[in-house]
C-alpha cells in the first residue's frame, strides 16, 4: 500500500500539478509535451517537496516553528513558487514568530494559488491584519471566510 501511495505521490502527482491535461487543452494539440520537459518538472516538483518534507519533519520537535524550519519552506517556495503548501506552512511559522505582516503575506500567496482553500485560512489571515493594526482587512477577511 505504501509503495503504491508513494508511487501516486512521486509520478501522478507532478503530472496533475503541472498541468499537463491543461498544457494540450490549452494548445488545442493532443500530441505530448516533450518528455525532456515532463521530467524537468518532475524533478522541480521533487525538489520542491524533499524541502517540504524537510520542514515537516521538524513538526513536534525543538525545531517546529523555528528560522530554521522557516528556511525549509522558503527554499520550496524559491524553487517551486506555486506550491501553496510551503505558503501556508510559512504563514503558521510567521504567526507563530509573531510575524505577522510576514504570515498576511504568506496567507495572501495561499488565496492567491489557490482561491477554493479551507476558508480557515481567511481567520489566519485576519488574524495577521488585525495583530498589525488592518482592522478592516481583518474584517473582510473574516468576512470572506464566513460567506465561504
Amino acid at each position: 500500500m505504501r509503495i503504491r501511495y508513494f508511487f501516486f505521490l512521486g509520478f501522478f502527482l507532478p503530472v496533475f500539478f503541472f498541468g499537463y491535461a491543461d498544457l494540450r487543452a490549452q494548445s488545442g494539440k493532443t500530441e505530448k509535451p516533450p518528455a525532456s520537459s515532463v521530467m524537468q518538472e518532475m524533478e522541480i516538483y521533487q525538489e520542491a517537496m524533499s524541502w517540504i518534507r524537510k520542514g515537516e519533519d521538524m513538526f513536534d520537535t525543538d525545531l517546529e516553528n523555528s528560522d530554521e524550519q522557516a528556511e525549509m519552506f522558503r527554499k520550496a517556495i524559491e524553487i517551486r513558487p506555486e506550491f501553496h503548501e510551503a505558503h501556508y506552512n510559512l504563514g503558521l511559522i510567521y504567526l507563530h514568530q509573531n510575524k505577522m505582516k510576514e504570515a498576511a503575506v504568506a496567507f495572501e500567496s495561499v488565496l492567491r494559488l489557490e482561491p477554493d482553500s479551507n476558508p480557515d485560512i481567511y481567520y489566519l489571515l485576519g488574524a495577521a491584519y488585525n495583530e498589525t493594526g488592518n482592522l478592516q482587512e481583518a474584517a473582510d477577511a473574516l468576512e470572506k471566510g464566513i460567506r465561504q
